[in-house]
């Protein structure tokens, strides 16, 4: 009787160990996939900091007030996957390369443009 009881136990430990096994392995595949991705995540956050790099030289992002904002949001973009306030590039001191003008323009629409019903001099 004592050796039926102790091949039962043995036997519900060998499928225990079995299955845990089984499991871990699932795990580990399910680790090894979200690592890849994890990777791939990164390595886009890299490709996208080079581009702001680049939308952030002279030339690109004070060629115009598009150009500005595009540089803008990417940085918006960018701060919100990295968990972190964006640093923007203010276009009230900024000379434009395509028209001195477009930089008087601009100044003027940030000074009347409302958002949220109030002026932006009113909130920054």
């Amino acid at each position: 009787m004592n050796k039926n009881i102790g091949d039962m136990i043995e036997s519900e430990l060998i499928d225990l160990i079995i299955e845990l096994q089984e499991e871990n392995s699932r795990y580990e595949r399910e680790n090894q996939e979200l690592k890849k991705q994890l990777e791939e995540w990164e390595q886009y956050l890299i490709n996208a900091k080079e581009m702001l790099n680049l939308q952030g030289h002279d030339g690109n992002y004070n060629y115009d007030n598009y150009m500005l904002g595009l540089y803008n949001g990417m940085e918006y973009v960018i701060a919100l996957f990295e968990k972190r306030n964006p640093i923007y590039k203010d276009g009230k001191n900024i000379e434009f390369l395509n028209d001195k003008n477009q930089q008087k323009e601009f100044i003027e629409y940030l000074e009347n443009e409302k958002i949220g019903g109030k002026k932006w001099k009113q909130i920054y």
